[in-house]
């Protein structure tokens, strides 16, 4: 049986343009933009609430706002001391972000959508229960104990469903609305398998504590090993000025912000990804990433690494500790050693298998499907 076009209403943020230009990388931005797109192939009719400028195959609403990281004047508005810290572009992007979700909330009361998906829930929990239809929630983030407090509070709301990005990411709220857990996924030509590596490691992502680029550069020290270093660095922070400055040589090197059209480059030439996390990461793009290029992956046993890391097969899952209770930099060394022993290609494969975009996207179809089934019966439709 045939199965009906459906109406969807999608937002993630317009602090930026969709998709993301030039060396921008924020993954929610462009699992939205995947999502979009293939649910537009799909037949289905997708309306994307983005900022002006955003460049889309669904009806784009911007509601005339421009990105706000590129709008200085506004938030010049609360004074320039204010605008360069964090805690005030949060609560300016706070309240520019609930511009769009109010119009999304609006136009579904008037019946436009048959659901709706959002990527920022905090800012949108509070306007699903007011409409009829159901919202579906990525979460993105780890559920911190206020984010547990504040998801709680909607945990009976029949028009709410959450989708997680691992199973792990779970954990500290298991009785949650759960809907799906939906892996990330990417596009596999955009990441060539490559079977011939130079004899360098690689370290991506945010060049902050949580994601422990110290820690891989001291495992390739101690392994004396090439180690590139590739991601958005604060130089100006302490942990670059002390933990990671005062490390790079001839052998450790940063390389910078690497654009998404170059970055499979990197990892084509990488023996391993070097991986030591530092927190409960939901998931973690540049692991399948790697993979997809041929490149295994080297990481601590946290968060959703033991589900996209086969052990022994695309990589090596390590404790992240030692028995003095350190960083486990003698796991790191012991499998930067071995790691000649994976086969390549069953890192390809194990992506293509379970994080590609198809997937992903069929996944998300399936989940709006059985959230407007549910809210039916729930309703005795």
């Amino acid at each position: 049986m045939k199965k009906k076009k459906l109406k969807i209403a999608m937002f993630c943020t317009n602090k930026v343009l969709t998709p993301l230009r030039g060396k921008l990388i924020y993954a929610p931005v462009m699992v939205t933009d995947q999502i979009v797109e293939g649910m537009i192939n799909k037949g289905h009719d997708v309306t994307l609430f983005a900022a002006k400028g955003s460049k889309t195959k669904a009806r784009l609403v911007h509601c005339g706002l421009n990105p706000l990281r590129s709008k200085k004047d506004l938030l010049n508005l609360f004074g320039k001391e204010k605008v360069k810290t964090g805690s005030f572009f949060e609560k300016a992007l706070h309240s520019y972000e609930a511009i769009a979700i109010s119009r999304i909330y609006q136009m579904a009361q008037k019946g436009e959508f048959d659901i709706i998906h959002i990527h920022p829930l905090d800012r949108a929990l509070p306007l699903a229960p007011l409409v009829p239809i159901p919202t579906v929630f990525t979460l993105h983030d780890p559920i911190s104990p206020w984010r547990k407090f504040i998801y709680s509070a909607y945990k009976n709301i029949p028009q709410i469903h959450y989708v997680s990005i691992s199973n792990t990411q779970r954990k500290p709220l298991k009785n949650l609305n759960y809907i799906s857990t939906a892996y990330n996924g990417i596009d596999l030509k955009k990441y060539p398998f490559s079977k011939n590596p130079k004899e360098s490691f690689i370290h991506a992502g945010r060049i902050i504590q949580e994601k422990g680029a110290d820690i891989a550069i001291q495992g390739a020290k101690k392994a004396k090993v090439k180690l590139s270093i590739i991601g958005i660095a604060k130089k100006e922070g302490d942990y670059w000025q002390k933990k990671i400055k005062p490390h790079l040589d001839k052998n450790i090197t940063y390389k910078g912000i690497v654009p998404l059209t170059k970055v499979f480059k990197f990892y084509q030439n990488s023996k391993a990804l070097i991986f030591p996390i530092q927190w409960e990461e939901p998931f973690g793009l540049v692991m399948i990433e790697a993979m997809a290029c041929g490149t295994p992956v080297i990481a601590f046993n946290r968060g959703a690494v033991p589900e996209v890391v086969k052990d022994g097969k695309t990589g090596f899952v390590i404790d992240p500790l030692n028995k003095k209770g350190k960083p486990n930099i003698e796991g790191l060394v012991k499998a930067i050693k071995k790691i000649d022993q994976i086969d390549r290609r069953e890192c390809r494969q194990h992506v293509e298998e379970n994080f590609t975009i198809k997937k992903m996207v069929d996944e998300y179809e399936k989940v709006y499907y059985k959230a407007i089934k549910d809210l039916g019966r729930k309703d005795g439709k």
